[in-house]
């Protein structure tokens, strides 16, 4: 159909046109119309209308006058022009004009030449004339069809240009020259006929098109190939390349591998065999039809030529190539098993995991993996009498080929099957975890609490229902002749080499084992037993019949209370030794309580004198004792190369961490206004700030273990307010690796530790120096008019602390360790010990692990008239204090006062470190607060920036942030449970539990909570009965009826195991977190009873272990507002600050707290899973937050059958507070 006249005055562009009319020019042709060059164009006119000129009158006009652009005319009329050049050159087509065509005179035009109008043209197109011809035919809209192509390819005038055709021409040509040829496929050409001239082409042949392809002279095969990719040409199929394979001198390694699977299967049905895998080489001289009966000898010798490896066979090698399966067992018997031995290099690995499942299986086993070296020797009836020691032997040069093969590990009851079943085990074969499993399900028969209690009559003389009837006799004579170490007996070594973790309970002293009772043997080792065993006494018998040794032994045996070892105890004390002894045990307890009348003057004390006058015995005056520090245990100091081992160990995981948890990717499993919850692949410790990929910061909350155990969970918080969709689009976040600084500080200490230049306080610390025992002549006691807070001169383990403190010297004594329990005065003990130090005109530097923590000591500390300063960087939100920020280091005028003279900085290590307006300086005196919370390398770190330190802290609550599991597997997947439990270890624990290597003091009495009964509680549960009450306080002023009145029973237990429905109380996992629906609902309801008895709602806290829980917590109060009649400021206050998880909760206290305990499972016949409440030192901390009360919710039924024994004994003992009936706090 031809193109209307542009209209006059219509303006066209070229490049515009080709555009609209998406015109097929090859790229090189485009390439060559530069951008902005203008194309034809319509000739100008105004914009009047005005009507078109007719095509004649053009053609009229170009016969009398000169051309002068071809631009102005319209295509129409070039069209025109160019088909009647055409007619009369006698050129069917345009495309076979020549420039000489071009070039000579038109009688049509009165002998003029087109010249201008190809040049016109060819300034657009610049190419070959073809190319030139073919641009004008796409602009002028004449077609060229596919025999215009070969007229222009056979035009003998000049050499035709194949890469101006277009490529379905090009396609079209190859397939027509293909079937000239005789082939279904171009592809199947060969060179040779590449050459051969093509009919249709009128002998032209097709290797100038390939080689121009190929971009060199040589047109194959190869070539060809790309050619037909490049166009879209099918590949062979299988017939093909039979054809193909049928031709003389046939290059075989150009046959597919998937089709020469199927010409290997073809052939092996030729042959009648079942798989190619047993094709020999004669088969491959058989005759094909498929192949014009020519044999595959060709492809046989092919692949012989090919194979490198010596050891097989041709033909295996030619099946692996075609990825021919392996034999099955069948096909592998049917072949006779030729040889004398098995050539099991040769065999697939599913063909050898067959061989050995069918040995297993004649000799009676469920697993391969359960034979030892005896059955593989055997004679196996399958193999014709042949045996598997040849596989043996590779077995035992590489263990990991079972994996390979892909074999599982025998599960218990395999091995438990074996056992029975065998008339001798090798121990050495059964894995650690199935032989471990056994000592458990014996443990568990026997009716032992713990293995460690296993005799050896429970190894080598109790048959077990487990095994059969069989005992363990052979696994205890096992460990006893590779036993090496005489310290231990067998029993130990069998639970060390098993990693069987200890029972946590002491089960000498039936108490909880902590660091501190390792060395008890014997029930009265411990103080709680003995307080314990007088209260039994006294429920029986008088005070006045206890004083005496002979009537209390008497006593105890008549009332069947007597313990083993308490004659061993009491024996050999002389009577006021015995009174003393007694009065250690009752002084917490009031007069009344111990049958003794009252004084009358408001004092129900029991004082030392009582006991003596009741004993008729005077009382020693005791005359003002200096303090006397206990003596230093003589200890051996450390090698360099010990210390220098350590060092790298811990440098090591610092690497490790900092390569794993620098950059972490992440998923946002929910948001909750400004925090979210995240899941890693690695944990991050509570307050680590972590950047997402656009700036954004985050505060870590919390970090737990995923239930699956595959990763993490962090509950996070925006330090910036952010919408809740640019939170769940985060996928990647990144920590600032506190790793790094501290592994560089490592790497300078070990080079210290190196060249003899380390301080003598980290020496001493590192067990390089030994200190020296302080001279308690020379000690200076601070009088008690200098005591900045009088009451604590009353205290005698205080002052024995500030005194040892005021004695350090930065030389020969650098170190004083100070153990605080809960609520005994660690804060106003270290204010103390700063402003007297102060005083003395000392640099201090106070750190510790939380900012709660260092602001608790700032705001003692502002109240006095020192120079006190705040360290760390973005203290408005890392600190909630008031007017934290007018002495921090971020005021420059406060900071600009402090340059001359001594100070007190306070901050957390890094925090401190990081400080960008801190000028470094070596301190005085370094004060660690909270010196038990911090890992090892962040307090050697600490303390190395002063010359003597007071590390105060208390192991017996919440521990340094544990090292991820996959960290300590990575660096040494070895280790034991007790090298993993000495590398977590802070190094407060290390020193104060490794002998008297420094002086250590222990606050023994607790100022927080006002019932003696709350605190006689902890001391026996956790701190084996240290730990007395404030005796001084308005309890022991009051009378017994004053006493009920004013001071109830502390500590209520709301049982929810009395709802008959295990659902209703059941807890409810959520991101390997939980949350208990109606633990959360009956905290409601006892805030509510607490308002009604007259409590405050700011005198409440409800803490609990899990952060799902604290959530559910705070959306069950909202939801239930409108029951309680505060302001509505006041109860948003409630839910935002007082509702928290035990650890968030460590350092703070609340006249009333609400304990919500969470776990509530059952499974029939399975112990109860309680997670980690199992960590006696996190229950420690819940219970000992309360000054007033505390109420304890939970399911007790779980609780008390926990799978952990520590659990359950912690459960027991609350459970049993009231029936316990103590008369001795």
């Amino acid at each position: 159909m031809e193109k209307p006249v542009v209209a006059a005055g219509e303006k066209t562009n070229l490049d515009g046109f080709v555009r609209a009319r998406a015109f097929p020019l090859s790229s090189e042709v485009r390439a060559r119309v530069t951008p902005g060059e203008k194309g034809p164009s319509a000739p100008l006119s105004n914009l009047r209308q005005i009507p078109p000129i007719e095509t004649g009158k053009y053609l009229a006009y170009i016969r009398n006058n000169p051309v002068a652009s071809w631009d102005n005319i319209p295509r129409t009329v070039k069209r025109e022009v160019l088909l009647r050049a055409c007619r009369e050159r006698e050129r069917r087509h345009p495309l076979l004009l020549t420039f000489e065509d071009f070039a000579g005179p038109f009688r049509f035009l009165k002998n003029k030449t087109l010249t201008g109008l190809y040049n016109y043209y060819n300034n657009l197109c610049r190419g070959p004339r073809g190319m030139v011809i073919r641009y004008i035919c796409e602009d002028l809209d004449i077609e060229i069809t596919t025999e215009d192509w070969i007229a222009y390819l056979t035009a003998g005038a000049t050499v035709p240009s194949w890469q101006i055709l277009p490529e379905q021409v090009l396609k079209d040509l190859l397939i027509r020259a293909a079937a000239s040829l005789g082939y279904s496929n171009p592809r199947m050409m060969s060179t040779e006929d590449l050459k051969t001239g093509i009919d249709f082409l009128q002998g032209l042949s097709l290797f100038s098109f390939v080689a121009r392809y190929s971009g060199n002279t040589a047109a194959d095969v190869r070539a060809l190939d790309h050619l037909c990719d490049e166009y879209g040409i099918p590949p062979l199929s299988f017939a093909e390349w039979l054809v193909l394979a049928a031709r003389p001198n046939f290059r075989w390694q150009r046959f597919p591998r998937p089709h020469l699977h199927r010409l290997l299967q073809f052939l092996a049905e030729e042959a009648g065999k079942d798989t190619p895998r047993m094709l020999k080489h004669k088969d491959f001289c058989r005759p094909l039809p498929a192949l014009n009966n020519r044999d595959l000898t060709g492809l046989y010798h092919c692949y012989a030529r090919l194979k490198k490896d010596k050891k097989i066979s041709t033909v295996e090698f030619l099946c692996d190539a075609a990825g021919i399966p392996g034999y099955n067992l069948p096909q592998w018997l049917a072949t006779g098993l030729p040889g004398a031995r098995i050539p099991w290099e040769s065999l697939s690995p599913q063909l050898i995991k067959e061989i050995l499942g069918k040995a297993a299986e004649e000799l009676g086993l469920k697993n391969p993996r359960l034979m030892d070296s005896t059955d593989f020797n055997r004679s196996f009836s399958f193999l014709n009498g042949k045996t598997l020691s040849g596989l043996y032997a590779r077995i035992k040069a590489n263990p990991g080929l079972w994996d390979m093969l892909g074999i599982e590990r025998p599960g218990t009851e395999d091995w438990l099957e074996l056992i029975c079943s065998s008339p001798q085990i090798h121990w050495e074969r059964v894995p650690i975890k199935i032989q471990r499993e056994i000592i458990l399900k014996a443990t568990a028969e026997t009716g032992r609490p713990h293995p460690s209690l296993l005799k050896t009559k429970d190894f080598i003389a109790t048959p077990l229902r487990f095994l059969g009837g069989k005992n363990l006799s052979g696994l205890y004579f096992h460990y006893a002749t590779k036993k090496n170490q005489n310290a231990l007996s067998v029993t130990e070594y069998i639970l060390n080499t098993l990693q069987i973790p200890s029972a946590g309970i002491n089960l000498k002293t039936g108490r909880i084992e902590t660091i501190d009772s390792l060395n008890h043997r014997r029930y009265f080792d411990s103080k709680a037993n003995c307080r314990a065993f007088l209260n039994a006494y006294l429920h029986h018998f008088s005070l006045e019949s206890l004083i005496k040794k002979d009537s209390m032994l008497r006593n105890a045996k008549k009332a069947g209370i007597y313990k083993k070892g308490l004659l061993s105890l009491v024996g050999p004390m002389r009577q006021r030794e015995y009174l003393d002894f007694l009065y250690e045990l009752l002084k917490n307890t009031p007069l009344d309580s111990l049958g003794l009348p009252e004084p009358g003057r408001g004092d129900y004390r029991f004082l030392r004198s009582h006991l003596y006058a009741l004993a008729g015995i005077k009382e020693k005056e005791e005359k003002t004792k200096k303090t006397a520090p206990a003596g230093l245990d003589p200890v051996k100091p450390r090698t360099k190369e010990a210390v220098l081992r350590e060092l790298q160990q811990h440098r090591e995981i610092l690497a490790l961490k900092e390569k794993k948890y620098h950059r972490v990717d992440c998923v946002c499993l929910s948001t909750d206004g400004n925090g979210a919850v995240f899941r890693v692949p690695a944990p991050f410790l509570p307050g680590d700030i972590l950047t997402a990929s656009a700036g954004e910061e985050f505060r870590v909350g919390e970090c737990h273990t995923e239930t699956t155990g595959d990763g993490y969970v962090i509950e996070v918080e925006a330090v910036l307010p952010l919408p809740a969709e640019r939170i769940t689009s985060i996928q990647r976040l990144v920590k600032d690796s506190n790793e790094a600084i501290l592994n560089a500080h490592l790497e300078k200490l070990a080079g210290q530790v190196e060249n003899g230049t380390v301080s003598p306080l980290l020496a001493g610390v590192l067990g390089l120096r030994k200190e020296k025992q302080v001279n308690p002549e020379r000690l200076q006691i601070i009088p008690k008019r200098a005591y900045f807070n009088k009451a604590l001169a009353k205290n005698k383990a205080q002052t024995e602390a500030l005194n040892l403190a005021l004695a350090l010297d930065g030389h020969t004594h650098t170190l004083v360790l100070v153990q605080g329990p809960p609520g005994t005065g660690k804060t106003t003990l270290i204010t103390e010990i700063a402003l007297q130090s102060y005083l003395r005109g000392e640099n201090i530097l106070i750190l510790a692990k939380t900012n709660v923590a260092v602001d608790n000591i700032l705001v003692k500390l502002m109240d006095r008239n020192i120079r006190v300063l705040r360290s760390g960087n973005n203290l408005h939100w890392k600190s909630s204090l008031p007017g934290v920020h007018t002495v921090s280091t971020a005021n420059s005028f406060y900071l600009a006062a402090m340059e001359r003279g001594n100070k007190v900085v306070l901050g957390t290590p890094l925090g401190f470190y990081l400080d960008r307006n801190l000028p470094p300086e070596e301190y005085d005196l370094l004060i660690i607060d909270e010196a038990s919370q911090m890992d090892t390398t962040e307090t050697l770190f600490s303390l190395g920036f002063a010359k003597k330190c007071v590390m105060i802290g208390d192991h017996l609550q919440i521990p340094p942030y544990p090292i991820a599991q996959e960290i300590l597997a990575e660096y040494n997947p070895r280790l034991t449970p007790a090298e993993k439990e000495k590398l977590q270890m802070s190094l407060f624990e290390r020193l104060i539990t490794n002998g008297n290597r420094f002086n250590r003091v222990f606050l023994d009495i607790n100022y927080r909570t006002a019932h003696p009964e709350m605190v006689s509680f902890i001391s026996d549960l956790v701190y084996d009965g240290r730990l007395s009450p404030n005796t001084a306080s308005d309890y022991y002023k009051l009378s017994p009826a004053g006493r009920k009145k004013f001071f109830p029973h502390p500590i209520e237990i709301v049982d929810t195991a009395g709802i008959s429905d295990p659902k209703l109380r059941a807890e409810t996992e959520i991101n390997s977190t939980y949350y208990n629906l109606t633990e959360a609902m009956l905290c409601v309801r006892q805030v509510l009873n607490l308002l009604e008895d007259g409590e405050k709602l700011t005198d409440i806290a409800v803490i609990t272990p899990y952060k799902a829980q604290v959530e559910k917590v705070k959306e069950v109060f909202k939801e239930n507002f409108h029951y309680f009649s505060v302001p509505e400021s006041v109860f948003q206050e409630f839910i935002e600050n007082r509702i928290y998880t035990i650890d968030s909760f460590q350092g703070r206290e609340e006249e009333i707290v609400i304990i919500s305990w969470v776990r509530s499972n059952y499974e029939p016949g399975q112990p109860r899973k309680t997670g980690f409440l199992k960590d006696f030192r996190r229950v420690n901390v819940s219970l000992s937050r309360a000054r007033k009360k505390m109420i304890l919710i939970g399911d007790y039924e779980t609780l008390t059958n926990s799978d952990n024994l520590v659990v359950r004994y912690i459960f027991r003992q609350i459970k049993n507070l009231r029936a316990q009936q103590k008369i001795i706090l």
